[in-house]
């Protein structure tokens, strides 16, 4: 039998590769409701594991019939009611948003992403007047998230505000509801004064401590409240400490938890001096049995401190240069990477948390590349960039970036995925290090098509379609084909301009996989290595008739050019 060396050198099963490829599920099949828990003597099962941040590798572009003439084939919202994409809402206005086919029940296999601001310097408010979507206690089957925040069942959004709202709905495979229909409006935004203790839903804080409770006593069931928490004055940093915390414990928090910014907590371990910029998201959870005394935790508003750093090499211009890899004599490809080996490679992470969902490539000193799939619908604040990573959940001298601001190409299309790049500012500079162990990769040449390049693909993700993620930074080899040849295998689907396909046509075996997705496809130019392709998108796994689909970087060098404009770079021989 042929070995499958997927990136990341993951074998894939004996008897799955016997299957003809008819029988071979892309999507696992979806767990029933969530059974009911045993009574609280009992000790409860261990939940299925948490999905963390956006989905890995995202699935192929959902594959329409032919629509008549003069229908899209897309569902289509009401006159009133806006359609997804960017919008600016203008004083003494009403925007409406609502689910595709709303009041009837949405369609099954849904994207939509809204981004509202305002240029009137005030706040947005959103409330909902219907909300009806399939129920799951952490909203993993279809959902509406507002700024961070997954809402679904029956319990929508009661009133959000916040000065730009990132809102992005998803319907899986299965199961439908009535959906939803929310209005937004400009308000005035109303400080809360430092000494206050908050209530669930949006604040915007002044300067001082503020205080969080679950109340007196032991805390109840079956609760869910979700703050909201924005600085009064941007740049400004919220930090949170629990002076007294007792939750219902487990080793993954699946049961109570208190959540900052997606990182739980529970048992006697409560937050201490978790700092966010800007804003803040924080859930309060407990599920139907058992009960302890709960939390009181201090919010800090405060100016945020310059960074702490020891003595500096010289400005990353003057002592770096781009696409220079650590490696030792060896074969590369299908392997596990040595340590840093690729310093451009970045993890992106919940704020707080420490397993990857999505990968990414530091092209300066302010900026990660990675697609907009894994970063539409999410606030800064709740994502963070890990450098010099190479072991997942361990500590082996990774460093945490906070990111201050996501910039998603504005031609981002979820439904058909062109355009998917995405750029992280993020919070502090890089300072290159002279041992290399952190260095951007350089930028293409923008009339390189690199068709029949070798290139290569790094990445944490699953080392086989829907198998486990791989524990170390792993890598493979692939060769670049034509966008006619990659066409032809993709007949169903658009493969456009701003795209890039790479992999064994015919043979198989070697891929990028879930959560390799915003990582880096680089190819050696002039002997260095050059940031070619994000991966984005595919049918399965190193499956020998589809290869994988990345977003081609050399499209987009106008856009990064001007949007990454205030990073420096580092030098590139072959460019002088």
């Amino acid at each position: 039998m042929k070995t499958c060396q997927l990136l990341l050198l993951g074998c894939l099963l004996a008897g799955a590769l016997a299957l003809p490829s008819t029988l071979q599920s892309k999507d696992p099949r979806k767990p029933p409701p969530e059974d009911k828990k045993p009574p609280p003597e009992e000790k409860k099962p261990e939940p299925e594991e948490n999905n963390r941040g956006p989905e890995g590798k995202k699935p192929p572009p959902e594959k329409r019939k032919p629509a008549p003439k003069g229908d899209t084939g897309v569902p289509s919202p009401r006159s009133d009611a806006l359609s997804c994409g960017s919008h600016v809402v203008a004083e003494g206005s009403t925007a409406v948003i609502e689910s595709p086919n709303y009041p009837s029940n949405y369609p099954n296999d849904e994207d939509c992403v809204y981004t509202l601001t305002t240029d009137t310097g005030k706040d947005l408010e959103l409330s909902c007047e219907a909300f009806d979507l399939e129920s799951h206690s952490q909203c993993r089957y279809d959902w509406l998230r507002v700024n961070g925040i997954k809402y679904c069942g029956s319990s929508g959004p009661s009133t959000v505000a916040a000065p730009q709202l990132d809102i992005d709905f998803h319907s899986d495979y299965s199961v439908v509801r009535s959906g939803y229909r929310c209005t937004v409006t400009v308000v005035e935004p109303t400080v809360v004064p430092a000494g206050s203790q908050l209530s669930c839903g949006r604040s915007r804080l002044a300067l001082g401590q503020h205080t969080i409770t679950d109340g007196d006593g032991d805390y109840s069931n079956d609760v869910d409240c979700y703050y909201q928490l924005y600085a009064d004055q941007a740049g400004d940093q919220l930090s949170v400490t629990c002076s007294q915390f007792d939750v219902e414990s487990h080793s993954s928090c699946a049961y109570d938890w208190l959540s900052l910014n997606g990182n739980k907590f529970c048992g006697s371990n409560g937050p201490s001096s978790v700092a966010a910029i800007d804003q803040m998201a924080i859930h309060w959870h407990t599920d139907y049995s058992v009960v302890r005394s709960g939390f009181v935790c201090a919010v800090t508003v405060g100016e945020a401190s310059p960074p702490t750093t020891t003595a500096a090499p010289p400005p990353p211009a003057d002592n770096c240069a781009c696409g220079n890899v650590n490696r030792a004599s060896r074969i590369v490809g299908g392997v596990e990477t040595e340590a840093n080996e690729y310093p451009w490679q970045a993890g992106l992470v919940s704020t707080g948390d420490n397993r990857t969902w999505c990968g990414g490539t530091v092209i300066n000193s302010r900026y990660v590349l990675t697609a907009a799939h894994c970063t539409a619908g999410t606030s800064a604040g709740s994502i963070q960039v890990l450098l010099r990573e190479h072991l997942i959940n361990q500590d082996d001298g990774e460093i945490r970036f906070n990111i201050a601001q996501i910039k998603n190409h504005p031609n981002y299309n979820s439904g058909t995925n062109a355009n998917d790049f995405s750029l992280l500012k993020l919070a502090t500079a890089i300072i290159f290090p002279a041992d290399n162990k952190i260095a951007p990769a350089c930028l293409p040449t923008a009339s390189n098509d690199f068709v029949g390049a070798d290139a290569i693909v790094t990445g944490f993700g699953t080392t086989s379609p829907d198998g486990p993620q791989a524990t170390t930074l792993r890598e493979v080899t692939v060769p670049v084909i034509s966008n006619s040849a990659c066409q032809s295998a993709y007949s169903d689907y658009s493969i456009t301009s701003n795209m890039l396909c790479a992999g064994l046509l015919g043979t198989g075996g070697k891929d990028s996989c879930q959560g390799d997705s915003g990582g880096p496809l680089v190819s050696l130019e002039n002997n260095r290595y050059s940031l070619i392709g994000v991966v984005s998108w595919g049918i399965g796994c190193a499956d020998p008739n589809y290869p994988g689909v990345y977003a081609r970087v050399t499209d987009a060098l106008s856009w990064i050019s001007a949007n990454a404009a205030d990073g420096e770079y580092c030098s590139d021989p072959a460019a002088n």
